[in-house]
């Protein structure tokens, strides 16, 4: 696991009494999922305390991922941005963050720089960078060596079966998976969901 590094440059010096930059870190999970802490731990490094002040606000789209989930959290966050200070950035962390913040940047988010980080589907980032405002990483996940590795180790290898779930997370990897399996025309493909089997069914 990588801690994730952001740099944000806010203009001119900071007086003694002026007030901290407020930034916004928008999760798409909750700080119980494995990659949160390390994600925490590397804006809070590039962000300290002293200098800024860091919002983060969970959307736990793992667990909760319906439209009405999706208009609550709208709704709670509108609420509070209402009755807070302006924010002069805002970190979008992974997928669900970074569409909802492309859904909701001029009635949120507008003239605001958005930072995304562990993105999963690229053409998702890549939309995202040309809207203006919002710039970030995503995650590119090799999956190449992997199936290179697999062949050499298991030569007779033809069948690859990949398990994946109606996540966003799990689509901008899909979506990723789908482009290299043109380069290996002599393996079959095909693809198990576990968002429509049992835990019985998929073991």
């Amino acid at each position: 696991m990588a801690v994730v590094s952001i740099q944000l440059t806010f203009a001119g010096p900071l007086e003694a009494d002026a007030p901290k930059p407020r930034v916004l870190f928008l999760s798409s999970y909750t700080l119980s999922f494995d990659t949160l802490p390390a994600q925490l731990k590397g804006i809070e490094a590039a962000l300290p305390a002293d200098d800024y002040v860091l919002d983060t606000e969970f959307m736990d789209t793992k667990r909760f991922s319906r439209t009405e989930d999706e208009k609550r959290f709208y709704a709670m966050l509108k609420s509070k941005m209402d009755r807070l200070p302006r924010y002069d950035a805002v970190i979008l962390g992974d997928d669900a963050a970074l569409l909802f913040g492309l859904e909701h940047q001029q009635e949120l988010f507008a003239d605001t720089p958005m930072v995304f980080l562990g993105i999963n589907s690229t053409s998702l980032a890549m939309e995202a960078a040309r809207t203006g405002w919002i710039t970030g990483v995503a995650e590119q996940v090799d999956y190449r060596r992997n199936l290179d590795m697999i062949q050499l180790l298991f030569p007779g290898t033809r069948n690859i079966i990949a398990i994946t779930d109606n996540t966003l997370t799990a689509l901008g990897d899909q979506q990723q998976f789908l482009a290299c399996m043109k380069g290996y025309p002599g393996l079959n493909f095909s693809w198990i969901n576990a968002s429509e089997c049992t835990r019985q069914e998929l073991a």
